[in-house]
């Protein structure tokens, strides 16, 4: 399922789109009611939930440059990773910077415990998918820690 593997296009792709524009009033109102649904699910640690907020072909590179290709991997990802653990986890998402590209949302933040420092950093590009709430859904998502 994992790769150690980089990918400079990808990283590259994600530099280009981020010299966009800022997204409008009512696109970045989506992108929040996005934003709430992921956390939901992770504060639920539902992983249908959250794949299904993922495209089919998402590629995750996580905080050791291990990368998940697909939505089935990235649930089976999670799934491990949340194995035998019990209870809310709640997680907040904190936008720095949310940037329209076209048909493509650009968001760089930080992430941590609900309440608390944030413990890491984030880059998701967003992929319109109206059947989501917000109408999005992530299409790369890279984090570290």
């Amino acid at each position: 399922m994992l790769r150690a593997k980089r990918s400079r296009v990808s990283l590259l792709g994600i530099g280009v789109l981020a010299s966009c524009g800022q997204p409008a009033e009512s696109q970045e109102s989506d992108v929040d009611a996005f934003r709430d649904a992921v956390m939901v699910a992770y504060d639920n640690r539902d992983v249908e939930a959250l794949a299904a907020l993922h495209a089919l072909d998402v590629s995750v590179v996580n905080s050791r440059g291990e990368t998940v290709e697909g939505r089935a991997a990235f649930a089976e990802y999670w799934d491990e990773r949340w194995e035998g653990t019990t209870g809310p986890n709640p997680l907040q998402y904190s936008p720095l910077e949310v940037r329209e590209a076209g048909p493509y949302v650009i968001e760089r933040g930080e992430y941590g415990p609900r309440g608390a420092a944030a413990v890491g950093r984030y880059i998701w590009v967003l992929a319109s998918r109206p059947a989501n709430p917000g109408g999005w859904e992530i299409l790369w998502f890279i984090y570290s820690s």
